[in-house]
């Protein structure tokens, strides 16, 4: 069983140890994402993933956005995370009210199964680092995708490079002083309001 602990080791790196993993470190973690809940059991989510060795990769990467190409090129895996925005016609069509309510609970669902994703990687050596800053249109086109289908987000997977590694050296310095940064998170009473309505958050 998963504990608070193991989430709270979870961080968006950005010294990555650029080295290639086999595709198959990821199978727990996109087990995981496999069994998140979905609204009408629509499952809109998608991975496209991409190793270091495939010219998909660096082409990936040189949509981003300068400072996240900094960090990004040197991950294991980059996996385009989509949505299917138009769910086709079938066996998972349970109703038309229920088709009619899916455009509004894509990214929802999408953001669970991500979730998940990321919390299973809290129990490998693995870390993952998020982006949106990158050309959503250029990143479509170099990943081919269909109409029904929308790019959300670049995540970056891979390992985090020690500290006092010679190779970490190499990296800018602002980037190593980010591995520093002490995460920092609202306290429990800041988010959660117990027997107050809504006029508690206006704060």
């Amino acid at each position: 069983m998963m504990k608070s602990s193991a989430f709270k080791s979870r961080r968006s790196i950005y010294c990555f140890n650029p080295v290639k993993l086999p595709h198959e470190v990821l199978d727990d973690a996109f087990e995981a994402a496999r069994w998140a809940p979905s609204p009408f059991n629509f499952q809109p989510w998608r991975y496209l993933c991409f190793g270091r060795d495939d010219p998909a990769f660096s082409e990936l990467i040189g949509t981003c956005a300068s400072r996240n190409q900094m960090w990004a090129k040197n991950a294991s895996f980059l996996i385009a995370c989509c949505a299917v925005v138009q769910q086709r016609q079938g066996a998972h069509r349970s109703s038309q009210s229920a088709y009619a309510q899916y455009d509004d609970m894509i990214e929802y669902s999408v953001g669970l199964s991500v979730g998940l994703f990321l919390a299973e990687l809290t129990q490998s050596p693995l870390q993952a680092h998020q982006m949106r800053g990158f050309n959503v249109t250029e990143a479509s086109e170099i990943l081919k995708l269909p109409t029904e289908c929308r790019l959300l987000t670049l995540i970056a997977v891979g390992q985090e490079m020690e500290e006092n590694s010679n190779n970490a050296q190499d990296f800018d310095e602002v980037l190593r002083n980010r591995m520093k940064v002490t995460r920092v998170r609202k306290e429990l009473n800041e988010i959660v309001h117990w027997n107050q309505r809504g006029d508690s958050l206006q704060r």
